[in-house]
């Protein structure tokens, strides 16, 4: 995440009830995400759900992510 984009993110991620909802989103979609994968025999679609799985649980530590990048210089 680059350092502006950070501090646009930060309103949305400091306040609690946005953050609550963003993670609640995030993890239905993950959710929707590993049932497709259980059901999937494709090995190329198997990796694309995979790495779509890794960047929606980034979603889970978007505060911290934000809060770091915003500070660095």
């Amino acid at each position: 995440m680059i350092k502006e984009t950070a501090k646009k993110l930060l309103p949305c991620v400091n306040d609690p009830k946005h953050l609550e909802a963003l993670k609640q989103y995030a993890q239905e979609r993950i959710n929707s995400q590993v049932t497709n994968l259980i059901r999937e025999t494709e090995l190329c679609k198997i990796h694309n759900l995979q790495g779509s799985i890794i960047e929606l649980q980034r979603f889970m530590t978007i505060r911290e992510e934000a809060i770091q990048r915003a500070k660095e210089k």
